[in-house]
């Protein structure tokens, strides 16, 4: 990857819904830079606007980046939208205004409408000239993990770091009264039943041979259609005819990822990159994120 516009940084824009894991994502490769720092001693919110996480490869001989040598570009800028994807006269962000050497299409891998969101971001950076046929930048799609696979849906929160819970999450010490505990047991109970059919992304791009799983894609695929279809009705009774908020035709989940996979500069891939664990984060994402930087 060359630098487009500065020669002393490459521009590497992070997209994707709120909650994928963006933050995270940058907050990891910043530990991974800067391995003397605590970037998670504290908690964070959903990202507004954009944010900007700056790693320079020279900064430290310790640190991945520089022990690699392979970065074109002194500085890496990865910069973070935030998940409305609003690029109009409003926007924070002037995106219409700058050039990027890469981007980064996050999805997290429970989440199916996070996948089918992506199209939207693609379509949004193509008609500004960014990825596609007009667009010089390089395209990754990365699949984020944000929790580790547990036989026990119950358990999970348990196994997340405290960086995932975010300030909004914090758990509340006092003890609970008696009917707390039973609304918690029951609660406990259907995540239980709800979680042994927890729709993953790959579950829509593959042939299912559990009959239970097969019937909840397909409810899920008519349910999000007739969705998509109320949503554009009650856009064009607002907004009008003309409308671009909403789209009649909602893509699958298959055609999302097939849409941005085949960009032509060619796609990268990641899949269920770990950022749940910095060890295990760089130990089966790192390399790939590198390689892309230095492509």
């Amino acid at each position: 990857m060359t630098a487009s516009g500065n020669p002393d940084v490459l521009r590497v824009l992070v997209v994707g819904d709120t909650g994928v894991g963006k933050t995270l994502l940058l907050r990891r490769l910043h530990q991974v830079a800067f391995p003397g720092e605590d970037v998670f001693a504290s908690t964070w919110g959903p990202t507004t606007g954009f944010h900007v996480e700056v790693v320079r490869n020279t900064h430290q001989q310790g640190s991945a980046f520089s022990s690699r040598g392979q970065v074109a570009a002194p500085c890496v800028a990865f910069i973070e939208l935030g998940g409305n994807r609003n690029f109009g006269p409003s926007s924070q962000f002037p995106i219409g205004l700058m050039s990027f050497d890469g981007v980064i299409f996050v999805y997290d891998e429970q989440n199916a409408n996070s996948a089918i969101g992506l199209s939207y971001w693609y379509e949004d950076l193509k008609s500004y000239g960014i990825v596609g046929n007009n667009g010089g930048a390089k395209v990754m799609l990365l699949e984020a993990a944000l929790s580790p696979l547990v036989l026990n849906p119950s358990h999970a929160t348990n196994n997340l770091p405290d960086e995932l819970l975010g300030a909004y999450l914090q758990r509340n010490v006092s003890e609970f009264s008696l009917w707390t505990r039973l609304v918690q047991k029951v609660r406990g109970s259907v995540v239980r039943w709800v979680g042994t059919s927890r729709l993953r992304v790959r579950d829509f791009q593959q042939h299912q041979d559990s009959f239970r799983v097969w019937f909840v894609v397909v409810f899920y695929y008519w349910a999000a259609k007739l969705e998509n279809m109320l949503l554009f009705l009650v856009a064009v009774i607002l907004f009008g005819p003309y409308q671009h908020a909403v789209r009649l035709r909602r893509p699958s989940v298959a055609e999302s990822l097939i849409m941005i996979s085949s960009d032509v500069c060619g796609t990268q891939t990641v899949l269920s990159c770990p950022l749940f664990d910095q060890l295990a984060f760089e130990a089966s994402a790192l390399e790939k994120l590198m390689l892309f930087v230095d492509s």
